[in-house]
């Protein structure tokens, strides 16, 4: 049997910042039936009326659907405000050549699975990026184009949602939104009390200011690294990469604060730098090159 895609059963006015999946209007041997419901088959088609076409929104021109395929709507401002969210990401450049509507909208066909994994893969790339926004700006700039799009996501990971949202809401001051989100994070059943919601934001500001930390010492350690004369690859890529969730995995402290890993096999000790600093190889069994090396280079001032 062969199914045209003839439109769809939603409203489009208030949708402009969401992205989400509705109903097709699908159409059969001239008849056009509306799907109750996701993921459905024939048999849970039913013919609409013609006092029901004015409920629907029809598209100029056919193409086929898969039984228990759904449309996707993004917004205008959603798709907005994720471009500049996400930039050039490989899902923004995707959604970009998708059909328009003349109201703004963007749209595309899939499977209610496929519409949970994509939306799944932005929240947690949002989600990564809000955490680096925290961490550089606070609550201002980034952060808030942010979250316009990551609050409004369905996501699998409700848990974490609330928490990195909580985040800023607090960096922002913002207690009318806090009370709002702590009063869902409960009802949603992510969270079981009031307490554990604070608790768990709290941990989260925490973290990302130990990210902070870990930067700024990243950062020092390349100037001093600068400043000798040396050069590291692996740190400057680390760097590079403008990821505090890399500097966190790639730069640890080894005992002594002063004393980096990096990569988990270049040993780096800074003190005072000078530009006579010399490099040779220590011994290190604990730290690695992945069965490259039993050594490490390191920096030793004055040895």
């Amino acid at each position: 049997m062969k199914y045209e895609l003839a439109g769809f059963v939603a409203d489009l006015s208030g949708n402009e910042a969401h992205f989400i999946q509705v109903d097709p209007v699908v159409l059969i041997e001239g008849t056009l039936f509306a799907a109750r419901g996701l993921g459905w088959t024939r048999e849970e088609l039913v013919a609409l009326t013609e006092g029901q076409l004015q409920y629907i929104y029809r598209f100029s021109s056919r193409r086929h659907i898969e039984p228990g395929d759904s449309v996707w709507l993004v917004g205008a401002h959603f798709y907005n405000d994720l471009s500049r969210a996400l930039n050039d990401s490989k899902e923004v450049v995707e959604i970009g050549r998708w059909k328009v509507l003349p109201q703004g909208y963007r749209w595309s066909t899939g499977a209610p699975d496929e519409f949970r994994a994509k939306s799944n893969s932005l929240s947690s790339q949002l989600e990564r990026n809000l955490r680096q926004a925290l961490a550089r700006e606070g609550a201002q700039g980034a952060a808030s184009c942010i979250v316009r799009v990551y609050e409004v996501l369905e996501s699998e990971h409700d848990r974490e949602r609330f928490v990195n949202l909580g985040t800023f809401y607090h960096d922002a001051q913002d207690k009318y939104s806090l009370e709002l989100l702590e009063a869902e994070a409960i009802a949603s059943g992510a969270f079981l009390s009031r307490w554990l919601f604070r608790r768990a934001v709290k941990k989260n500001r925490r973290e990302i200011a130990e990210f902070v930390s870990i930067r700024a010492e990243s950062q020092r350690l390349e100037a001093a690294l600068d400043q000798a004369g040396v050069y590291s690859l692996a740190l400057h890529k680390v760097l590079a990469s403008r990821s505090l969730f890399d500097v966190r995995e790639s730069v640890k402290f080894v005992g002594d604060p002063n004393l980096f890993a990096v990569d988990d096999f270049n040993l780096v000790r800074i003190g005072a730098a000078h530009s006579d600093a010399r490099m040779r190889s220590i011994p290190a069994p604990a730290i690695r090159n992945r069965g490259e090396s039993d050594g490490v280079r390191a920096i030793v001032n004055g040895h």
